[in-house]
């Protein structure tokens, strides 16, 4: 991607060549009491490659659970009653489904200001160049408050009127749809 003038990149990191592992057919353990749907670790390894061939998301050993419990919703939203048929027809399928499939597997942790250390670095460098045309992107914006936070970092070191332009995107369809509406109200009084 060519941003012109100064501009600041921060991609998701995904490891190049970090396709999951293949996992055997064994069922996995219940978690907790009464597993609704069968859910074996080759549902997961499948998961996990669709997930990071799709989406670029690498998904590690340790969020069986959490995607077990997530994609358990599509399911039922779907009406398959097995990982190994929706995973099936989602391959099947080139719809909105995937989107949805994205979503569900994305984690999103927003709050204003949340790391304040990288905001001061943000303010340093805008100060080192206050005349210049600056294009940041946040590329993790999720409902907001971390892009309303580098503009408002922006907006008090240069003013209001220095040539900043700040884009936001998410890979998540839902959140990034919450962040347009520009409302953040008295969810982000609880970060």
């Amino acid at each position: 991607m060519d941003l012109p003038g100064n501009a600041l990149f921060h991609p998701r990191s995904v490891a190049p060549g970090n396709a999951p592992a293949q996992a055997t057919a064994r069922t996995r353990p219940p978690l907790g009491q009464g597993l609704e749907f069968v859910w074996t670790d080759a549902d997961f390894a499948r998961v996990q490659t669709l997930i990071y061939r799709h989406a670029g998301i690498s998904l590690q050993d340790g969020k069986n659970a959490m995607v077990y419990s997530r994609l358990s919703r599509r399911l039922r939203d779907t009406g398959h009653s097995s990982f190994h048929d929706y995973l099936g027809w989602l391959e099947a399928h080139d719809g909105p489904e995937w989107q949805e499939f994205v979503n569900a597997l994305t984690t999103n942790l927003t709050a204003f200001f949340r790391e304040q250390h990288h905001f001061d670095i943000l303010a340093a460098h805008l100060r080192s160049a206050p005349s210049a045309r600056w294009r940041v992107w946040c590329n993790a914006a999720s409902t907001g408050e971390e892009a309303y936070s580098i503009a408002m970092t922006a907006f008090e070191t240069l003013g209001p009127h220095a040539a900043f332009k700040l884009t936001a995107s998410d890979i998540d369809s839902r959140v990034l749809a919450t962040a347009a509406q520009g409302c953040i109200g008295s969810r982000a009084s609880r970060a």
